[in-house]
């Protein structure tokens, strides 16, 4: 009986030493600590924070621009596909507050074109503005007949003698069918300011006039009227002119 159970004991050690090495060698999974979790949060929040300076040193800014101006793309093309009704206008009658008259000789017409460039400094970082605009414009000059007098005219036999008024600048005005905005540049932190296109617009009148003045449009205008006026006169029976 005593051999018996050891033989028992000798078979149940000999299949328990397969099932304990089979088991010493089963592969246990690796187990991280959470120490390293951390360690490793911090790595890849760094890393983003480096490739984000990069991004903007390089043209971030463009970038989120473009990105900005997406949504405004895809409500463009809502709208190209879902055209909106054509509105209704209603006009109120216009109100006449006032009529004058005016006798304003217009004998000479400038035409010129300039760029003007408006810039807005930025003050922190995706701020300022800058805006290019195209502008076409025309100054008139002329003489106002209104300002003349009877004094101003004497008829000696078959002449005339006639004192024009100073000539003076009549109009100056934008050709708005040739005036546009060429380009326009903003930080992503601004909003469109509608004062830096009237400001241009101001300054291209200005220039206008200024450049116009400097060419010696006053003398055109002089010649001009006395010729138009000497024209009048001598188609009404008189026999000569004379301007002083």
């Amino acid at each position: 009986m005593e051999e018996q159970a050891d033989a028992a004991k000798g078979v149940g050690v000999e299949e328990a030493a397969p099932v304990a090495a089979s088991e010493a060698r089963r592969p246990v999974g690796r187990r991280f600590p959470t120490s390293s979790l951390g360690w490793w949060v911090v790595a890849v929040f760094l890393v983003l924070l480096l490739v984000l300076g990069v991004r903007a040193y390089l043209g971030l800014e463009a970038l989120l621009s473009q990105a900005v101006s997406m949504p405004q793309q895809v409500v463009e093309e809502w709208r190209r596909l879902f055209p909106q009704p054509t509105p209704t206008v209603k006009v109120l009658p216009p109100a006449l507050e006032q009529v004058r008259a005016m006798a304003r000789l217009e004998t000479t017409a400038y035409y010129l074109s300039t760029v003007i460039a408006v810039e807005r400094p930025a003050t922190w970082p995706g701020t300022g503005q800058r805006l290019l605009l195209v502008a076409h414009g025309r100054v008139v000059a002329g003489v106002d007949l209104s300002n003349v007098q009877q004094a101003d005219v004497q008829v000696v036999d078959e002449r005339v003698i006639v004192h024009l008024p100073k000539p003076e600048i009549l109009n100056v005005s934008l050709i708005e069918s040739n005036t546009y905005v060429y380009d326009y540049e903003k930080g992503i932190f601004e909003r469109y300011d509608a004062t830096l296109e009237a400001e241009a617009r101001r300054r291209a009148v200005a220039e206008f006039e200024r450049t116009a003045l400097a060419n010696g449009i006053l003398g055109d205008a002089r010649r001009m009227a006395e010729w138009e006026v000497q024209r009048l006169l001598l188609l009404l029976g008189y026999e000569s002119v004379t301007f002083r």
